[in-house]
């Protein structure tokens, strides 16, 4: 049993912690609490009772008629009686016998034809629904009882689906707590939960979860009115979920393709967040606000608050190529001890070599975070063959973030310290960045690429090129120019730098002798490369190349 905190006032004494009992659906029922399993009960007899209940109420509607019916029918005629010579008393007992029979499966069959018209015509009992793993009461503030249906809809879908992905299990109580007694908790969930399975489910979008949304941002707005009387951290999930889900940008926009497959994700929501805009506004204004409550931690209301906002923040930064707003919460070691055995199963996998061996001379620290980052490309690709164990999906997600936001902290070159400037030159270091850059948002922390980090990576790669193609040849190792050129060309494949990007990719392939597919494939595989992700669009870009013809087959954007 745990207490959930109230909704907190100011100048009033606290009110009493609500009590309810949580426990997990899927147990056993011996093995549930006493309270559980005398609540199930009250819930299964309130059932049989409604159900009985509708029965009775549908044969009794129609017990006048079948009774009416079974009269008229047993009733001789005038004409009979007078016509009809008197039978004697053991044919009239058998007569009355055999009438009787006769009147009484008319009547069976009249009340279970009642009985299946009235199933028919008439809808079904209205049972309270339970959400669980919830069982108990608790009072409930945030929405009224016409609305209880539809609440437990989303609650089932964000408390089992969504928030078991990234949530600890000790802390959902405060989180169901506040979905009932918070307002703004209870129609930002109802908002940004039902997009995500209107959107999961390849459905419109309801106009429910766009009535959730405007009565968002109505509370959001009067509660920025008096912050200091407020709890605020039911604002900034608010702010966050308006922020990472934009409405209108889903309806309007069209998406841009890349010969790209991102891997496919299991509890984690970040190919779905990634794909459904936001608004850079939101993200300025919740920085202010978690600048003003001291930063990401003390969260009572809704513990473990800090990971949304850090996820969403991460989200954004990938999405707009920009440094995150908010500290890494994700200690990258604690995970790769964690997934320490998948890893060892994956020792003889190819990909990273290249920065395990240091052959481009890459400082220590940006080495270190290219090699995480093929590390996690190799589970998520075998996690999704099903070879890589289910539970270990928890730990590869939240190194990914990890990898992610470490990604996105490696400076340009020359914010470099003088020691990592000496040890490596411009032209790979920003060749590598810029690359994986555009590796990991495709592929391994996907984004969407209406977003504004594929034109600005590609953008500066371009730059980088152009102003010293023919220095780039001599200082970087042609390896690294191939693998470079190669993921931007996908990328860039449907935008309107394509033919810059696979002319020097064809030049590269010329200059280095490499024009043959079988000698090109070993080489990728060793940086960043997982052919679930990159093999249909290799082909479909090598096709278009063509150097071992030396000629371009031309198609249309």
């Amino acid at each position: 049993m745990d207490a959930a905190s109230g909704t907190k006032s100011s100048g009033q004494s606290s009110a009493p912690s609500t009590l309810f009992f949580v426990e997990d659906g899927n147990t056993p029922g011996k093995g549930r609490s006493k309270q559980s399993r005398a609540h199930v009960a009250r819930v299964n007899r309130q059932r049989q009772k409604l159900k009985s209940t509708d029965i009775a109420a549908a044969t009794a509607s129609q017990s006048t008629h079948v009774a009416l019916t079974a009269s008229s029918s047993s009733a001789p005629s005038t004409w009979t009686t007078q016509t009809t010579s008197r039978p004697t008393q053991a044919q009239a007992r058998s007569q009355s016998d055999h009438h009787a029979v006769q009147v009484a499966g008319r009547r069976d069959r009249h009340s279970a034809a009642a009985l299946m018209e009235a199933r028919r015509t008439q809808s079904a009992p209205t049972v309270s629904q339970t959400i669980q793993p919830v069982f108990g009461g608790t009072e409930i503030t945030s929405f009224s009882k016409e609305h209880s249906m539809e609440a437990a809809e989303v609650a089932k879908f964000c408390f089992e689906r969504v928030l078991d992905s990234w949530l600890n299990p000790n802390f959902k109580p405060a989180w169901i707590a506040a979905f009932f007694q918070h307002p703004i908790v209870y129609h930002c969930l109802s908002f940004a939960t039902g997009v995500m399975q209107d959107f999961t489910l390849s459905r419109p979008i309801s106009s429910r979860r766009l009535w959730h949304r405007g009565m968002t941002i109505s509370l959001v707005n009067s509660a920025l009115g008096n912050l200091n009387d407020i709890d605020i951290e039911p604002v900034l999930l608010a702010i966050t979920s308006l922020w990472r889900i934009n409405t209108e940008i889903l309806v309007e926009r069209r998406e841009v393709s890349v010969l790209f497959l991102p891997h496919v994700r299991n509890l984690s929501w970040v190919s779905v967040l990634g794909k459904l805009g936001g608004d850079p506004q939101h993200g300025q204004a919740l920085a202010q606000l978690v600048h003003r409550k001291g930063g990401l931690h003390n969260f009572t209301t809704l513990p473990s608050l800090q990971e949304s906002l850090a996820l969403a923040d991460l989200i954004d930064s990938s999405s707009r190529g920009t440094r995150p707003k908010f500290p890494s919460l994700w200690p990258a070691e604690h995970f790769l001890q964690a997934l320490n055995p998948a890893l060892q199963l994956l020792a003889n996998d190819i990909e990273g070599r290249v920065f395990a061996s240091n052959s481009l001379r890459l400082p220590d620290s940006c080495r270190e975070v290219y090699r995480r980052l093929a590390a996690v490309d190799k589970m998520l690709d075998d996690f999704a063959q099903r070879t890589v164990s289910r539970a270990e999906d928890f730990w590869i997600g939240e190194l990914s973030s990890a990898v992610q936001h470490d990604l996105l902290l490696l400076v340009p070159y020359t914010r470099l310290a003088r020691t990592d400037r000496e040890q490596t030159s411009q032209a790979t270091y920003e060749t590598c960045r810029m690359a994986a850059s555009l590796y990991s948002n495709a592929v391994v922390f996907p984004v969407s690429p209406n977003d504004p980090w594929l034109q600005m990576h590609l953008k500066e790669l371009r730059e980088l090129l152009e102003v010293s193609s023919d220095s780039l040849h001599n200082q970087a190792p042609f390896p690294l120019l191939v693998w470079a050129t190669f993921v931007a060309s996908m990328a860039a494949f449907w935008t309107s730098h394509r033919m810059f990007f696979t002319n020097f990719l064809r030049d590269t392939l010329r200059r280095s002798g490499w024009t043959l597919w079988a000698q090109v494939e070993p080489l990728l595989k060793e940086f960043l490369w997982r052919d679930t992700a990159c093999q249909h669009g290799a082909t479909t870009l090598w096709k278009f190349l063509n150097v071992e013809q030396d000629r371009t087959v031309p198609i249309d954007c």
